[in-house]
């Protein structure tokens, strides 16, 4: 059983009054402190005092939400006397005679309880004195016949209209004499007000802390309804969230970053949602037929009567409002299905599962670079705010933060609604208001962008390789940049003499077996076979690749290709007389076991050539973690013996003039899309990275 006493000024020695009682005490009680607490039945929360003024007030349904759980809330003396009036017909306990008054309307204004006081650090110190305590002085002052009951009723009057920081007894018994008490009366209110102050805040505290210390005692009966779910209590409960970080940012600012800016967050998200939905289903509908989640989400849209029975209804007419034109063209009907669920999921209607989405973001852990991202943000509007006294972020435009998003997310006008509810959002004005914060930012400074880790999902390849093979201009423009012949079809930034050198420095010839890793639509390891005649077997982490990759290779027989990633290929030990891997090594989540992995494959004696990219300074914090890769070291360390490291400015060169001219396409191709995103970051990084060639050696048992 836990249970918490929120209290300050009313009673600043409650360390000493709880000693060893094992009750936990904390500060005043403020606006989100409760929604974060994680209690349940048992447990009981005590409300004395609460911020109202230099911080949000605790609302009634944090309480109220509290009770939900089974936990025992009770109130007395200042805030929480207030809060309990309001909430007794729903079952907070409402301790002490200055609850008794809120509750049966003697006392009705909420700055009867207020008072001015210092931080913790100094107990607390009242810097005023709260019209309660006066009232019950004032009280006592004429039961001691010092003032009669009319006096005391003008002076309250007279301080009821003060304001409460300026209300103490040097100004209670300055109106009495301006009210015209007589001179020894007036000293004589002076030293009772002195000597014998009533403190009716401390005496209901008191009683409250007695209550508590008998804890536990019987729960309160349940609550016949549940607080109503409003969109406010439900952002409030999200906000309310923090990661255990210095700076203390909101979850809920990480997270919109990460929704926003995060390649890899739609995924994400949609994994989430669909285990939530699955998880659902579980517990209401009972044990499913099916381990996978996505089959029992299908499912469970058939229980909740959200859709037909795909197996013996066509009725889905309605899909088109959740669908893109390509997806109702492409997609089939389980796999529509399983997209509508995703983007209409929903709390309730109108509220968009944050919490659920705030997961995805953990899981894919994207919450470090979002952290980044917010404090650059901050300082980049610093400056802007510093050199111009006009600037605020609510004056950027939204047509032009709009444009942006839509560049990045790689979508169109009619794709844009859909992407946001990919990524848990439900407007283009929430869009607006979220990115805001970190346009100036993101928009001259892209290269921040990719401190999100992690390696691209397997279906987001599987989308830009399905987009790739239907664009004529990007493959067009691959070949007049690189001077590669059409049957190449690369993705990858090569050149024919190259590959020459490459298949060279690989010893390769008929009969020897290559392994590509990393081999996409499977365009250069295919050269090399047909013109070296060796053995190839491609392998890539997207089905779509590798099944473009074995259509182009035929029925010959001289090429295979599989799904695998760099760290597991599922290739057999020592089966590979040579490895290749041509820009995708940044790929791989973990370098040194994409290393150990082609180690594993390759015969010993057999080479490894590697091209890709490495930092002109490791240390530089614009590089992610993928581009700091010392290709030199890691093969080393892998058990490699480093034969050629070579720079190829040459390639650096036309992978910059290729960027640039993808920038001024005026297209709705999808793949020139992709590449102008990709455009505009390896831009701004290719001033921080050399473009390398590497050959190693696998060394004789």
């Amino acid at each position: 059983m836990t249970t918490l006493l929120f209290v300050g000024p009313s009673l600043p020695d409650a360390d000493q009054q709880l000693a060893g009682s094992g009750i936990q005490i904390r500060p005043p009680i403020a606006g989100g402190d409760l929604l974060r607490l994680d209690l349940g039945p048992g447990d009981a929360v005590a409300v004395v005092d609460g911020y109202f003024h230099q911080q949000r007030a605790v609302r009634h349904k944090e309480l109220l939400v509290q009770l939900d759980r089974g936990v025992r809330v009770l109130g007395a003396a200042s805030m929480g006397a207030l809060r309990a009036a309001d909430l007794a017909p729903f079952g907070m306990e409402g301790v002490g005679r200055i609850y008794r008054d809120y509750h049966d309307g003697v006392l009705t204004a909420d700055d009867e309880v207020a008072v001015s006081h210092g931080p913790a650090e100094s107990g607390y110190r009242r810097a005023s004195e709260p019209l309660v305590n006066i009232r019950a002085t004032l009280e006592l002052a004429e039961r001691r016949e010092v003032i009669d009951r009319e006096l005391g009723t003008r002076i309250i009057q007279a301080l009821a209209a003060t304001p409460y920081q300026l209300r103490d007894y040097r100004r209670l018994v300055g109106i009495a004499r301006d009210l015209g008490l007589a001179p020894p009366r007036a000293a004589q209110l002076e030293a009772l007000c002195r000597d014998t102050p009533v403190d009716r805040k401390r005496e209901d505290a008191l009683e409250l802390v007695g209550r508590i210390r008998q804890l536990p005692a019987p729960v309160p009966p349940e609550r016949s309804e549940e607080t109503s779910r409003t969109i406010f209590l439900y952002a409030w409960e999200t906000a309310a969230r923090r990661t255990e970080s210095a700076d203390g940012t909101a979850d809920l600012t990480l997270l919109r970053i990460s929704q926003l800016l995060a390649p890899g967050y739609p995924e994400a998200h949609r994994g989430a949602v669909l285990q939530r939905v699955a998880d659902e289903c579980r517990g209401e509908c009972g044990p499913p037929p099916s381990h996978d989640d996505t089959a029992v989400v299908l499912r469970h849209g058939v229980h909740r009567g959200w859709y037909g029975d795909p197996d013996t209804t066509d009725d889905f007419g309605f899909l088109e409002l959740w669908l893109t034109a390509d997806e109702q063209r492409t997609l089939d009907r389980r796999e529509q299905l399983v997209q509508f669920v995703v983007r209409s999921y929903r709390i309730v209607p109108s509220i968009m599962d944050d919490l659920t989405s705030l997961d995805a973001a953990k899981r894919a852990e994207l919450l470090g670079a979002a952290r980044q991202i917010a404090r650059a943000s901050d300082e980049v509007n610093a400056g802007a705010a510093e050199n111009d006294s006009a600037f605020s972020i609510d004056l950027l435009r939204a047509d032009r933060i709009i444009s942006w998003i839509r560049d990045h997310w790689q979508v169109t006008d009619a794709e844009l609604p859909f992407a946001l509810l990919d990524r848990g959002l439900d407007s283009e004005a929430a869009l607006v208001t979220a990115l805001r914060p970190y346009y100036l930012l993101v928009r001259y400074n892209p290269e921040i962008l990719t401190l999100f880790p992690g390696t691209p999902a397997a279906v987001d390849f599987d989308r830009g390789y399905q987009a790739a093979a239907r664009s004529a201009r990007r493959h067009q423009l691959f070949e007049d940049v690189f001077e590669l012949p059409p049957e190449l079809e690369a993705n990858s930034f090569i050149t024919v003499p190259v590959l020459r050198h490459i298949a060279d420095s690989l010893r390769l010839e008929p009969g020897r077996r290559l392994a590509d890793l990393g081999c996409g639509r499977g365009g250069p390891g295919l050269w090399l076979a047909q013109h070296t005649g060796a053995e190839l077997r491609g392998v890539d982490l997207s089905a779509v690749a590798v099944q473009q990759a074995t259509e182009r290779a035929g029925s010959a027989g001289q090429a295979t290709f599989t799904t695998g990633d760099l760290e597991a290929t599922g290739l057999p030990d020592r089966n590979a007389h040579a490895v290749v891997c041509i820009d995708a090594f940044h790929f791989a989540a973990d370098p040194m076991a994409a290393a150990l992995e082609a180690h594993r494959v390759l015969s010993p004696g057999g080479r490894y050539v590697v091209t890709g990219w490495e930092p002109m300074d490791a240390d530089d914090p614009r590089l992610p973690e993928s581009l700091r890769i010392d290709f030199t070291a890691v093969l080393t360390r892998a058990g490699f013996a480093v034969l050629e490291r070579t720079e190829q400015p040459d390639l650096a060169a036309r992978q910059q003039q290729l960027y640039e001219r993808a920038l001024t396409a005026n297209t709705d191709d999808e793949a020139m899309r992709h590449l102008m995103a990709e455009a505009k970051t390896g831009l701004a990084l290719s001033p921080l990275l050399r473009r390398v060639l590497i050959v190693a050696e696998k060394p004789d048992a």
